[in-house]
């Protein structure tokens, strides 16, 4: 059997993953510089984000078990 890619690229378009990587670069949740958003209330928005990228796991997951489960 032909050795599978589990990264989540290979399930999604570059656009997509762009995309995903956008509110973790731009808002002051990762690296705190100064060029990222910063006029937000953390206390209402981070639960937000947490809850999305939970969601968006769960969705990557699966869509790496429904490719590996097609190529089977």
């Amino acid at each position: 059997m032909a050795k599978e890619n589990k990264n989540l690229t290979s399930v999604l378009d570059n656009k997509d993953e762009s995309a995903l990587f956008d509110i973790a670069n731009n808002f002051s949740i990762r690296h705190h510089n100064p060029n990222q958003k910063t006029n937000y209330d953390p206390a209402i928005w981070y639960s937000w984000m947490f809850h999305f990228y939970l969601a968006t796991y769960h969705a990557a997951i699966r869509l790496l078990m429904k490719k590996e489960k097609e190529s089977a």
